[in-house]
C-alpha cells in the first residue's frame, strides 16, 4: 500500500528545493491551483483534436495495422495465432491478449481498421482515468491525478503516436495501468492478476508481474504465499495450454524468436540520456524524488516504477524498437512522477520562488511533450497514393487475384506480411525462416500465384522467383505513414503468361 500523505497540503522539505521569499499571495495561489486543470484541458484536448483527425481513415495509420486486425480477425473466428509459417500467414511476436479487444469488436462494429481502433481507444481511456486515480493518491489530490493523465496525453507523439491505432501497444498499458493502480490502493491481489494479465497482452508484462511479485515476497516472507502463486501458476498454466495446443510454435514466436534479436547497447543508452533526461526531465526529477522519499525501497509501487523503466529502456535497445516502447515508462512516470512538483506547485507554505520555480518545471515538460494536432494527421497524399496503390494492383491483376506484402488488408486476399517475414530473418537464419520463405516462393512459383504483387522490401531469393514467373507492371510511391516505420516505394509485378493458350 502507498506509504505516501493523502492530504493535498501535506509536503516534505525534499520534494523540491526550497528557496528563501515570503509565501505567494492568495492571487498568485489561485493562480497556481488552475495550472493542473489547464493541462489537462491542453493534454485532453489535443489527444481528441489529434485522434479525430484520423481515427477514421480507412487506410493503414501505421505500417502492421492491418496485419495486426488480420490476427483480431482470426482469434474472432476461433483461428488458431500460432502455427507453422505459410504464404497466407505468419504470426508476430505477441501473446494472443492483446489481440482480444479488437477481436471482440469485429462482430459489433465490423472488421474495419476504423473499428478495430475503437477498441484500442477505449484501452487508451481506460490508461488515462488508472493514472489520474494512481496521481490523485501520490499527490494527496485530484488535481494531481489531473495533472498526470494530462501529461500522458501531452505524450502522445513522445509514445510514438501509438494511443489511437490498432495495435497490441493500449491494451498491454491499460492492463500495466491498472495493475499499478490496484497495487497503489492496497488490493495487491487484484493488482498482480491484472499484470499477469498484461504478460498475456505482450511479454513485458512477465518483468512487470515478476518485480510486483518480488516485492510482496520481500515483504511478506513471513505470511501466505497464495497472492503471488495463484495468479503465477495461472500465468504458467494458460502458457503452457498455448504451447501444447500450438504444436510448440507459441513458445517459438513469442519468446525464442524475440530473444534472437538481440540488444544494441547504445540505443539502451539513448534511453537513459534522451527518452528520459531530455524528453521527459521533469517527470524523471519527480519520479527519483518520489523513489528517494518511499520508505520500503522494495515496496511493489517502487519495483514496479523501476521495472517499467527497465522494459522501455529494453524495447529501445531492441533493433526494431519504435518510441512506442517508452509507453510504460511514461504511463507510470505520470502516474507516480508529478506529485512531488505538484506539491511544490500548490503548497501555500512554500516560498513564492519555489512554487513559481515548480511552475515552471511544468511549463517546460508540456511545452517539450506538446506536439499540434496536425502532426500526426494524415495528408491527402495519404489517400490518394493508397488509393492509386489499389487501383494500380487491380488494373495490373486484371481479374485475378492481387496482394500486397507490406499492406494487408489493401486487397482482400490474406498474404503473409513484410514485416512477419522481417521477424523471423531478424532472428537469425535458421530452418523455420528458410521454410517460411520456400513456401512462400513455392507459392508465387505455382499454378495458384497471385495474378498482381506488390513488393517493398525485397531478398535475393524473392527477386529470383520474381524475375522468372512475373514482369514489372508499375512502380507507385509508398504511401505515407504518419505513425511508425515508413515502407519504400511498392513496385508492381504482374504474373507472365508463361505458356501460350491452345
Amino acid at each position: 500500500m502507498s506509504t505516501e500523505p493523502q492530504s493535498g497540503n501535506a509536503s516534505s522539505d525534499d520534494d523540491l528545493p526550497s528557496l528563501s521569499s515570503p509565501p505567494a499571495g492568495p492571487r498568485l495561489d489561485r493562480a497556481l491551483r488552475a495550472v493542473p486543470p489547464a493541462v489537462a484541458a491542453l493534454g485532453l484536448g489535443t489527444l481528441v483534436l489529434t485522434i479525430a483527425a484520423r481515427v477514421a481513415t480507412p487506410w493503414p495509420l501505421e505500417w502492421m495495422e492491418g496485419a495486426i486486425v488480420h490476427h483480431a480477425l482470426r482469434l474472432s473466428q476461433l483461428q488458431p495465432l500460432y502455427l507453422a509459417p505459410s504464404a497466407e500467414f505468419v504470426p508476430y511476436l505477441y501473446p494472443p491478449l492483446g489481440y482480444l479487444p479488437m477481436a471482440l469488436a469485429a462482430p459489433v462494429f465490423g472488421s474495419s481498421l476504423p473499428a478495430a481502433r475503437i477498441a484500442c481507444l477505449l484501452c487508451t481511456v481506460a490508461a488515462l482515468i488508472g493514472i489520474a486515480r494512481i496521481g490523485a493518491r501520490a499527490g494527496g489530490t485530484r488535481t494531481a491525478g489531473m495533472l498526470g493523465a494530462g501529461l500522458f496525453a501531452l505524450g502522445y507523439g513522445y509514445g510514438g503516436a501509438f494511443m489511437d491505432i490498432a495495435r497490441i501497444d493500449l491494451p498491454f498499458i491499460a492492463l500495466v495501468v491498472w495493475g499499478a493502480e490496484r497495487i497503489d490502493a492496497g488490493r495487491e491481489r487484484s493488482g498482480l492478476w491484472l499484470l499477469a494479465l498484461s504478460a498475456l497482452a505482450k511479454q513485458h508484462g512477465l518483468v512487470l508481474f515478476a518485480a510486483a511479485a518480488l516485492a510482496m515476497l520481500i515483504r511478506d516472507r513471513t505470511r501466505s504465499l497464495s497472492p503471488v502463486l495463484w495468479p503465477a501458476s495461472t500465468l504458467l498454466l494458460v502458457g503452457q495450454l498455448l504451447q501444447w495446443s500450438s504444436g510448440g510454435w507459441f513458445g517459438f514466436y513469442t519468446f525464442e524468436l524475440p530473444a534472437r534479436h538481440g540488444v544494441i547497447p547504445p540505443l539502451l543508452l539513448s534511453f537513459l540520456l534522451v527518452d528520459l533526461l531530455v524528453l521527459v526531465p521533469v517527470l524523471t526529477i519527480g519520479a527519483v524524488i518520489w523513489l528517494w522519499r518511499r520508505r520500503a525501497v522494495a515496496s511493489p509501487p517502487v519495483l514496479l516504477l523501476l521495472a517499467a523503466l527497465l522494459v522501455s529502456a529494453l524495447g529501445r535497445a531492441h533493433a526494431g524498437g519504435h518510441d512506442n516502447v517508452r509507453l510504460p515508462a511514461l504511463a507510470l512516470l505520470c502516474a507516480w512522477g508529478i506529485g512531488p512538483v505538484l506539491r511544490a506547485l500548490l503548497d501555500r507554505e512554500r516560498s513564492r520562488r519555489a512554487r513559481l520555480a515548480a511552475l515552471v518545471l511544468v511549463a517546460i515538460q508540456c511545452a517539450i511533450l506538446w506536439q499540434p494536432p496536425s502532426s500526426h494527421a494524415p495528408r491527402a497524399a495519404h489517400a490518394a497514393r493508397f488509393g492509386q496503390l489499389r487501383a494500380e494492383l487491380i488494373r495490373c491483376a486484371a481479374g485475378g487475384r492481387a496482394v500486397a506484402f507490406d499492406h494487408a488488408l489493401l486487397t482482400p486476399t490474406p498474404f503473409v506480411h513484410t514485416m512477419a517475414l522481417s521477424d523471423l530473418s531478424g532472428g537469425g537464419s535458421d530452418a523455420v525462416g528458410e521454410r517460411a520463405v520456400e513456401v512462400l516462393l513455392a507459392v508465387l512459383s505455382g499454378p495458384d500465384a497471385p495474378a498482381a504483387i506488390a513488393i517493398g522490401a525485397r531478398f535475393p531469393a524473392l527477386e529470383a522467383v520474381v524475375a522468372e514467373r512475373y514482369e514489372p507492371c508499375g512502380r507507385v510511391q509508398a504511401p505515407p505513414m504518419p505513425t511508425g516505420y515508413q515502407p519504400k516505394s511498392q513496385e508492381l509485378f504482374v504474373r507472365k503468361r508463361l505458356h501460350a493458350p491452345p
